[in-house]
Formats: structure tokens, C-alpha cells, sequence
């Protein structure tokens, strides 16, 4: 991998349970081979990751593009994306970027930054 790969990402939530990163169909298509079971999120600013387990998210793989589990959602909450009870503004979600770092057959490593405006 020689070029930086990037791409935004949004604030998800699927109602009480869910919480993560929401992208485009045509970025899940261009960054996530099928092949990939695995996925490591490097948080920026802290030497803290997130893994999530693509192997069973066939939503995923389908209409869902989010990733989400217990522990996106822990981080956007101790990170401040909820405020008096409400995630964010309704239509209005925080972006990120994320950046691939490394990949190979089974898993791939990404980068998540708050977008500057």
C-alpha cells in the first residue's frame, strides 16, 4: 500500500442498542474485501483500539455499512457524543476520518480521527 487511503465516516446509532461508524456502500465496497474477518480501529490521540468482528455482520456485508459493537459505542459515549441524554443533533452526526495503515488476507488496521471542518 503506497498512497494513503482515506475516507469519512459517520456517527450511527441504531436506537438503545447500537452505536458506531456509519460509511457509503461504495466505500465499504472500495476498503473491506470480503475476505476480511477482522477489523482494528487505532484510535487517534490515545493508544487505544477497537476491534470488531466482521465475520457475523451480514448486514455489513448487505444494506448495513455501520461498524458497530459494545465497544464503538463505549468510546462515543466516554468521548463526549452524548450530551443531556441525545447522541447528536438529529441529521447531524460527527464525521471522522478513517485511515487504512495496514491489511493482509484476513484483517485489515485503520486509523479513526475526528474530521476537521
Amino acid at each position: 500500500m503506497t498512497e494513503q487511503q482515506s475516507f469519512t465516516v459517520s456517527g450511527w446509532t441504531g436506537g438503545q442498542s447500537g452505536l458506531g461508524f456509519k460509511m457509503s456502500k461504495a466505500n465499504r465496497n472500495s476498503y473491506f474485501p470480503k475476505n476480511i474477518k477482522k477489523i482494528t480501529i487505532h484510535l487517534s490521540k490515545s493508544n487505544k483500539t477497537i476491534s470488531v468482528d466482521l465475520s457475523n455482520k451480514h448486514g455489513f456485508w448487505n444494506k448495513c455499512p455501520e461498524l458497530a459493537n459494545v465497544e464503538t459505542k463505549a468510546w462515543l459515549l466516554q468521548n463526549g457524543y452524548e450530551r443531556g441524554g441525545k447522541l447528536w443533533k438529529h441529521g447531524y452526526p460527527p464525521k471522522f476520518t478513517l485511515t487504512k495503515i495496514k491489511s493482509d488476507e484476513k484483517s485489515s488496521d485503520f486509523k479513526l480521527s475526528k474530521k476537521s471542518d
